[in-house]
């Protein structure tokens, strides 16, 4: 189940997490997503909810609607492709300024990340 937060509509937060998914190849260009009833059970929303965040996808050209059939991952690689710019704006975007909150300085913020993403190739290759 998911836990969404106030800060924006849960409709969007739907949205993103889709987008994520396709970020990461849980759902591949061309597949269909989920129907908006199971979509809504399992996320524990109502359908309007759902039909509202497909609506967004569609709107934005990352889905498309066939007629019978249900809801598709548009499989044009530049929308997949600036889904995936989009949200890796946000996440670095996001992340630079709770860093910059707190203090820390381009330098510092750069050093932190080179030394998490050493300690995690460390991790990984002692799996």
């Amino acid at each position: 189940m998911n836990e969404f937060n106030d800060t924006a509509p849960i409709y969007l937060q739907i949205t993103d997490i889709i987008k994520k998914r396709i970020i990461a190849g849980e759902l591949k260009p061309g597949e269909q997503l989920p129907s908006v009833r199971q979509t809504a059970e399992d996320m524990k929303v109502n359908p309007n909810t759902v039909i509202r965040s497909y609506a967004e996808l569609e709107r934005e050209g990352i889905a498309e609607k066939r007629r019978g059939m249900g809801t598709f991952i548009s499989e044009n690689t530049a929308v997949i492709e600036n889904v995936r710019n989009e949200v890796s704006h946000k996440l670095v975007s996001d992340f630079v300024s709770g860093m910059d909150e707190c203090g820390f300085s381009a330098a510092d913020i750069i050093a932190l990340v080179q030394k998490h993403i050493e300690m995690r190739t460390e991790q990984q290759e002692n799996i």
